[in-house]
């Protein structure tokens, strides 16, 4: 089964990391901060509206294909 999801990170500062998510539906912006060793809060930005989700990853890369997965499983 193909991927239906697919996020990149596109940006990292001191505020977070962005990530760009290309959707069936759109284009989904995100917003990541490291709050505590492997906790990020996951902000939405565009087109979603605003919502925060609290997500548990080891590195930025495992962020990547959890927030994939959980996109994914949001657009069945």
């Amino acid at each position: 089964m193909a991927k239906k999801v697919r996020c990149t990170e596109t940006g990292r500062g001191s505020k977070g990391s962005v990530f760009v998510c290309w959707t069936p539906k759109g284009d989904i912006v995100l917003k990541a901060r490291k709050v505590a060793p492997y906790k990020y809060d996951i902000v939405s930005e565009y087109p979603l509206g605003r919502f925060k989700v609290t997500m548990y990853a080891p590195n930025r890369r495992d962020l990547r294909k959890r927030i994939e997965e959980w996109l994914e499983h949001l657009m069945r």
